[in-house]
């Protein structure tokens, strides 16, 4: 079993007050319990004073004093929590006698946690507006510079021609028939490939070659 509590609170009701009055203190000294104090919200409907407290001496309780603080309230120290307790109506307030500082009520500390809740819901609900901004930012960039080129950006030129239809159109061309037909070339050079109906028109038309040339075909 463990140490006692140094402090003990009881808040009145027209249930518990007559437990709390002629039951209790008993109870609480046996267990050897250190201040035992008792709060009436009503302001005194339950308890006269409204704020009550005891303190153990040996084994018997001793009242604490309980006076009135500058603002006309009932209130009394604690040695057990080193704080001064005030009777403010209905709320029992809790005071740092050192600093001054009044400690946080069960309706503060509500009422905190959901100013806090709030604060996070509306960084939350900013921080999805913003977000929702920057998409839409993007968005219209994207637009603003059109579709982007499948090719990853560069544009291709026309596709170059089959090289079938290349050599089509060199046998085609009058000037490679003329050549073609005109150049001397020794037995061991294969002629280029003409048009054969052109090349015997041309041939035709254009003079023997002299029995004394010597060409030789180009080595490029």
């Amino acid at each position: 079993m463990g140490a006692p509590p140094a402090f003990v609170l009881e808040i009145a009701s027209e249930k518990t007050v007559k437990v709390d009055v002629r039951d209790k203190p008993a109870k609480y000294l046996a267990m050897g319990v250190g201040e035992y104090w008792r709060f009436d919200p009503s302001g005194g409907e339950l308890l006269q004073p409204a704020l009550q407290g005891e303190r153990r001496v040996g084994d018997a309780w001793r009242p604490i004093i309980i006076g009135l603080d500058d603002g006309g309230l009932l209130s009394g120290h604690s040695r057990a929590l080193g704080l001064t307790l005030h009777a403010h109506g209905h709320r029992l307030r809790f005071c740092d006698p050192h600093t001054g500082t009044w400690l946080p009520d069960p309706d503060e500390q509500a009422a905190r946690a959901e100013e806090e809740v709030q604060a996070r819901h509306a960084a939350e609900t900013r921080a999805t507006a913003a977000e929702a901004r920057a998409d839409q930012q993007a968005a219209a960039a994207a637009a603003a510079r059109g579709p982007r080129p499948a090719s990853g950006g560069r544009t291709r030129g026309p596709a170059p021609a089959p090289r079938g239809a290349v050599e089509a159109s060199r046998e085609n061309h009058p000037i490679v028939d003329l050549i073609a037909s005109t150049w001397p070339c020794p037995a061991n050079c294969a002629p280029a490939p003409t048009n054969s109906r052109r090349a015997a028109s041309m041939t035709s038309a254009a003079p023997a070659p002299s029995s004394s040339a010597t060409g030789t075909c180009p080595s490029g």
